[in-house]
């Protein structure tokens, strides 16, 4: 039993994790939901750097493997590193709170580089956009991205019913199901075109990433104005269970994929509140402004106000 309950053992370069043996055992239908990243524990006084108090700690995330040589030998003072093997299908948290004998203190976390994480089989290795269970297919891409290069006048003129244009000329879809709702409009007079989205089911996020990259290949510039219900970075979040690391590392790779850059903001710092007050209240940037780099060339230098 002590060996079941230890580990994972970190052995020349190599991972060693050991499990019960089951019957019937295939390895090719085991999923590997575990990865090990290096946790970071920004701003911490140097009293805390003792070796088994940063195991400790770094087991709120995961099973801690070691502790960095240069957090031992105070090389740095910016942080303390730790090898931590996570499980990336459970709840990973930003925050810790620490205790001693008459004080406690909360201290952040950081993750280091966490690799692709697939937030449908939550096996580690491949984006929900490359999984193979995935049966949901996205259809009608090619229709989506010629109507984003219509004028207003053409896109009246295509409509059908099933996807209405309304009174200034932009096109409401209904995302199949899924709850997603996307607002596209073209000016050709302007050269510019905007999509405006509402992402309602976090389940489908992964539907609503694939459908906005296509426009990726537009030559004009566009900006993407929502919702998308997903932190950047373990700062957009105060509160709750944890970053959702794996959605997130979907979120930069849609980013990547499509060469959008986020808009720079002033005004509040969050953008989403539960209602909630005390160690209830969760704070979170969930609206964001994206733009490719033809939309930044044309409007340099501007910035949007989140208002509180």
């Amino acid at each position: 039993m002590r060996i079941w309950g230890g580990g994972p053992w970190h052995i020349e370069g190599q991972l060693l994790r050991v499990t019960i043996w089951t019957l019937d055992f295939d390895i090719n239908k085991q999923k590997n939901t575990h990865t090990m990243v290096w946790v970071k524990f920004p701003g911490m006084g140097t009293e805390y750097w003792e070796e088994d108090m940063l195991m400790s700690m770094a087991r709120a995330v995961g099973n801690s493997v070691q502790v960095d040589s240069s957090t031992l030998c105070r090389n740095t003072g910016f942080y303390a590193s730790v090898l931590v093997d996570v499980d990336f299908s459970k709840p990973v948290p930003n925050k810790i709170m620490v205790e001693r004998e008459g004080f406690e203190f909360c201290q952040e976390i950081q993750l280091g580089n966490v690799p692709k994480i697939c937030s449908h089989c939550k096996v580690v290795g491949h984006l929900v956009s490359e999984c193979r269970d995935v049966e949901k297919a996205i259809e009608e891409v090619d229709r989506e991205t010629s109507l984003v290069n219509q004028s207003w006048a053409d896109m009246v003129e295509a409509g059908d019913g099933t996807n209405p244009i309304n009174d200034e000329g932009v096109k409401v879809e209904d995302g199949s199901g899924s709850e997603n709702i996307s607002e596209t409009s073209s000016n050709s007079d302007m050269g510019y075109s905007d999509e405006v989205v509402y992402q309602t089911q976090e389940a489908e996020e992964w539907d609503l990433w694939k459908d906005l990259s296509v426009l990726g290949s537009s030559n004009l510039p566009w900006l993407v104005v929502g919702d998308f219900n997903v932190v950047l970075r373990g700062e957009e979040q105060r509160g709750g269970r944890g970053v959702r690391w794996n959605a997130s590392a979907e979120f930069l790779d849609f980013l990547n994929s499509s060469s959008l850059l986020e808009v720079n903001s002033s005004g509040s710092e969050f953008t989403w509140c539960n209602g909630q007050m005390g160690n209830k209240r969760i704070l979170s940037k969930l609206d964001k402004m994206l733009c490719n780099q033809a939309w930044s060339n044309l409007f340099s230098g501007w910035k949007y106000k989140v208002l509180a």
